[in-house]
């Protein structure tokens, strides 16, 4: 059974209302969520797919060589990324925090969102809300880039803008407290919009192996 909506914490001094805990997707639900082939088919559409983004690491227009070798790390977890994005509902705009040209790419081209964001953290003023092309593997979007510190300030749009946000690989980097971040996305989601979560796991061999070694667990090596 899908869980209600609840009343959940609220920020002491914050603007927010009120945080909503949101029912489980359907999309990831036992009963409706698709098939791997529905979602390989979906990947693999001729828009745009990560194996065409990972091909195109190798030629003359290729990012850098740390975005190539942090995909080479990371493409199973991207793979994994994009199979939620495709049993989420579609809606106009979305939200990348933290964009990676991937993402932004997929967003538009294969699951076609209307309106595209991604946030950075830059201390440069032209930075702080701008308009970014955004190409890879022969395809290209204009992406709307806003800099900011999610964990003090809010986004610049009105309540339940976005209707998917994807917050992959950034919770372990909090340095204070997650809460008010995530109040915001409560804020600016609809009821029913989708949020895609995805964190290290602490706890796993391989990052227990590396604390007890004297490394941070989020440190890939």
């Amino acid at each position: 059974m899908a869980r209600q909506p609840q009343r959940k914490h609220t920020l002491r001094n914050s603007p927010h209302a009120e945080m909503v805990e949101l029912p489980l997707p359907r999309g990831l639900s036992q009963s409706t969520e698709p098939s791997k082939d529905k979602i390989l088919a979906t990947a693999s559409s001729p828009a745009f797919n990560l194996e065409a983004y990972m091909r195109s690491l190798g030629g003359p227009n290729a990012p850098s060589t740390f975005s190539a070798e942090y995909l080479n790390t990371h493409t199973r977890r991207f793979d994994e990324t994009t199979r939620l994005i495709g049993s989420a509902k579609r809606g106009k705009r979305a939200l990348e925090i933290g964009a990676t040209d991937y993402f932004q790419l997929a967003l538009g081209k294969t699951f076609g969102f209307d309106e595209v964001w991604g946030t950075i953290f830059s201390e440069h003023v032209e930075h702080k809300f701008y308009g970014r092309d955004v190409a890879a593997a022969g395809h290209s979007i204009r992406s709307t880039t806003v800099s900011l510190d999610i964990e003090r300030e809010l986004f610049p749009v009105t309540a339940d803008y976005f209707d998917l946000i994807l917050y992959c690989e950034v919770l372990e980097h909090m340095d204070i407290d997650p809460m008010f971040a995530l109040c915001e996305f409560n804020r600016i989601l609809p009821v029913g919009g989708q949020l895609v979560v995805t964190t290290p796991n602490c706890c796993s061999a391989r990052n227990t192996w590396k604390i007890l070694q004297g490394y941070r667990p989020h440190f890939f090596m």
